[in-house]
């Protein structure tokens, strides 16, 4: 396999450029991009094209993507360029070249009111990044291109900067043991990388050799929690006092919302065999560790 990896410098991305380094796989970045890994600007249509030709990859993993709702809604043109506009372009090079294109989506599609949710589940975003990357999705099946989307949720990981990731963020911010709010009303659904890019190269695997193996998918760790009942457990792991935590009990409104419980069904993967699920404290505990944290 040829595989190119979009967002290579995040926590997915650089997880993937480890897990295909036995294929030919090539990385693309933007802000951190250095050695095997290209800058890229996924706004440059044209770069994007010059680019497929040299690599002429067989599989195209599009994990970049402006997360942060409130950048979403702020600078809506440069979200919708990378997470809309560079999918399309991407998917056309995909369809025309018989390569397979795998778009990462997330579980802010559905509002959490009705959960849970299937990959045909009607999508109701409530804040502009899921608005965004619902987009994303259509965009991709509009070129009809035979590829694939997998929805995730929260992702945590080992991380090169702790603002990688909203749960090492809550470390670095919990450590210092000053008082701060944390939301205690929207679920939350925290899953390691490594159980994501376990996923993803079981999917495509199965693509490799099968053709037409096509979709949407959903994967997701089992655990669920809210903010603040995700900092009561790294209190415990750094074995200081959670007292003070805050809990926010009122559900947030307005245009960057978050869905009340976006609880995705994974089924469809469990029943192909697919996909591992690790338990959050213990794969935390580790990836604390790795920080350089002291913990109880």
């Amino acid at each position: 396999m040829k595989v190119l990896v979009t967002g290579a410098t995040g926590t997915l991305g650089r997880h993937l450029m480890k897990i295909f380094s036995d294929c030919e796989v090539y990385g693309w970045g933007w802000s951190r991009a250095s050695g095997k890994i290209n800058k890229i600007d996924l706004s440059n249509d044209a770069q994007i094209k010059e680019q497929l030709a040299i690599i002429k990859p067989s599989i195209i993993l599009h994990t970049a993507a402006i997360t942060k709702p409130e950048v979403c809604r702020n600078e809506s043109e440069r979200a919708r360029t990378v997470n809309v506009s560079a999918t399309r372009t991407l998917a056309a090079w995909a369809k025309e070249n018989d390569s397979f294109l795998l778009y990462i989506s997330t579980d802010n599609i559905f509002d959490g009111k009705n959960p849970p949710y299937k990959p045909n589940s009607k999508p109701n975003p409530p804040n502009h990044y899921g608005r965004i990357k619902l987009e994303g999705e259509q965009e991709l099946w509009s070129t009809g291109h035979n590829g694939g989307v997998l929805r995730v949720p929260l992702l945590y990981g080992p991380v090169e900067d702790p603002k990688d990731s909203i749960v090492t963020q809550l470390v670095e911010k919990i450590k210092k043991q000053e008082p701060f709010d944390l939301d205690n009303w929207a679920i939350r659904y925290p899953t390691f990388v490594g159980d994501v890019g376990y996923v993803i190269k079981q999917i495509c695997l199965r693509r490799t050799k099968h053709c037409g193996f096509s979709g949407t998918w959903h994967w997701t760790g089992k655990e669920k929690f809210t903010e603040y009942e995700m900092g009561k457990v790294i209190t415990s792991i750094l074995g200081i006092p959670d007292t003070h935590l805050r809990p926010v009990n009122d559900p947030q409104t307005g245009e960057d919302s978050r869905p009340l419980n976006p609880q995705l069904l994974a089924s469809a993967l469990e029943h192909m065999g697919f996909g591992r699920q690790s338990p959050f404290r213990e794969t935390l505990q580790t990836i604390i560790a790795r920080m350089g944290i002291p913990s109880s």
